[in-house]
């Protein structure tokens, strides 16, 4: 018997250009990083979480500094159960100059294009390959 994905990939060539980046991003600070902590409990990270939203400012999808090393269970206290505290925790530790800084980068717009983000994969492909 012939099995369904859990996620239907998408046709969209964009959207799975996307995936692939972030996929690559993920993978890229796992292998580069593999004894930070996570920024909200201090056990080890597990992914990459997006202190501003990635559906919110496609700038900051693959920017540095918006990515904060976190654990899995913090990461889904924030996303399912609205854990702003452990944003707010983020934010306090990384300080006042990190928090204006990421503030004037979300106002920046940038497209996604298939260029820039098979850039994003090449980049990210370096080193953990």
């Amino acid at each position: 018997m012939r099995r369904t994905p859990l996620r239907k990939v998408s046709k969209d060539p964009i959207k799975r250009l996307k995936t692939r980046a972030d996929r690559k991003v993920q993978d890229w600070f796992r292998a580069t990083y593999p004894n930070e902590k996570c920024e909200c409990c201090g056990k080890s990270f597990e992914l990459m979480h997006h202190f501003i939203l990635k559906s919110q400012c496609n700038a900051l999808r693959y920017h540095k500094w918006n990515l904060i090393f976190i654990c899995g269970k913090c990461h889904s206290r924030i996303h399912c159960f609205g854990a702003n505290e452990l944003n707010a925790l983020i934010g306090w530790k990384r300080g006042k100059l990190w928090y204006n800084r990421i503030m004037k980068l979300k106002k920046t717009h940038i497209s996604l294009s298939p260029k820039y983000l098979e850039e994003i994969i090449t980049k990210y492909s370096k080193v953990v390959n």
